[in-house]
């Protein structure tokens, strides 16, 4: 079979595969969103609401039993969690932090973004990072060009690690704990994870700042760039979010890693609201691409990346690999022209990313590269793993 023959078959099954998939998701459609109405007036199938409605009945058995902050981490849910996983791609946890406590993210969120417009002599958060335009790109270490092109990517983002005093956290560190916790949990249940228990990125905090800021279709991994990213965990922390306001996660289905960009049949799955409270969990490779629909209002979320250990040491050695460095370079200025064409704006050139704001190194004692454990143990020595011995 010939080369074009054989990319004519990759296209046809990635045509059937992805019109098939949505039917196997047991998503209900609520009320449309503007941009699912200006579907339905032009014969456009509208994309699906998800939620986490699935948990119901897991949430309310653990209420009563005086646990409904843990629901999630109960065997039986986590065996959920895990199967949904493995069988859709992404997960959504509602509740996952209750409500008093996700308020309180967001009030430290909207602190830690409004300190960052102003100069320092006038908050008393004097040395906390300030959030600035997401960057793009970045090669598969991280530490390639990069640039800002408000058309692609219109989030404003700041690196945490939640211990940062000047910050003034009191619910990230708990938060962070938590989702370390559950991420090391479900590696024992998902072979994909088996590799990540123990390899985090920082908090990345984010505000879409309304106006119709949004981020385009992309994946947070590819089988191109290989930048160790396996799991993606959002969490959404908007309590005044109404369908109005836009900024809803949009799935889409699955892409053949071998298919050249131009052959790839892109089909909406769900649109996930981000909703107070609600966690998202999805693999962060061609399984899952996604973009953050246009918001009209303030849009917060808190993003972490679960490593591949392998992977990632394996694009951090790249670091100071030139001929690498060149090809990522030219990769990018590619999707730069390609987005100038497209949106009619030049992009803003930064130059090398500093990653050390993303992902933290810990020194090994025995020579060899960073390791990139989070903190000074593995996430399964965090104590609210105890909380599973209460079962019903």
């Amino acid at each position: 079979m010939g080369r074009k023959s054989k990319k004519a078959q990759r296209r046809r099954v990635a045509k059937q595969t992805s019109v098939a998939f949505p039917n196997k998701l047991p998503f209900q459609a609520s009320k449309p969103v503007a941009e699912n109405a200006t579907k339905q007036a032009t014969h456009e199938p509208a994309t699906p609401l998800a939620d986490g409605a699935w948990s119901t009945g897991l949430r309310t058995k653990y209420m009563m039993l005086g646990k409904a902050e843990w629901w999630w981490l109960f065997d039986d849910a986590l065996a959920q969690i895990a199967q949904r996983l493995q069988r859709e791609n992404f997960v959504i946890l509602d509740g996952f932090l209750d409500q008093s406590m996700s308020v309180e993210l967001h009030e430290e969120l909207v602190r830690a973004y409004k300190a960052g417009k102003l100069p320092e002599t006038r908050h008393s958060m004097v040395g906390c990072p300030r959030m600035q335009p997401g960057a793009l790109a970045g090669g598969q270490a991280g530490t390639s060009l990069t640039y800002r092109m408000n058309a692609v990517r219109g989030d404003h983002v700041a690196w945490f690690d939640g211990k940062e005093e000047a910050c003034q956290w009191h619910v990230l560190p708990k938060y962070l704990q938590r989702m370390d916790t559950l991420v090391s949990e479900l590696a024992a249940l998902v072979p994909n994870l088996a590799r990540t228990g123990a390899l985090r990125s920082n908090a990345m905090a984010t505000c879409y700042p309304g106006n119709g800021a949004h981020y385009v279709r992309h994946c947070d991994n590819t089988s191109t760039i290989q930048n160790g990213r396996r799991l993606t965990a959002l969490f959404y922390a908007n309590p005044l979010w109404t369908p109005g306001h836009g900024g809803e996660l949009r799935m889409f289905a699955p892409q053949p890693a071998d298919l050249e960009e131009n052959e790839r049949v892109y089909v909406p799955l769900a649109d996930i609201p981000p909703t107070l409270g609600r966690a998202v969990l999805f693999f962060a490779d061609e399984r899952c691409p996604h973009e953050v629909l246009p918001a009209s209002m303030m849009r917060f979320a808190v993003t972490v990346w679960y490593f591949d250990e392998e992977e990632k040491l394996a694009a951090n050695k790249l670091k100071n690999d030139a001929a690498r460095a060149e090809a990522d370079a030219a990769r990018t200025r590619r999707e730069m022209e390609k987005f100038k064409a497209k949106y009619g704006e030049a992009p803003e050139i930064l130059g090398q990313r500093q990653e050390e704001n993303e992902v933290p190194e810990v020194d090994s004692d025995d020579g060899e590269p960073p390791s990139l454990l989070h903190g000074a143990a593995t996430l399964r020595n965090h104590q609210i793993s105890t909380q599973r011995k209460v079962q019903d």
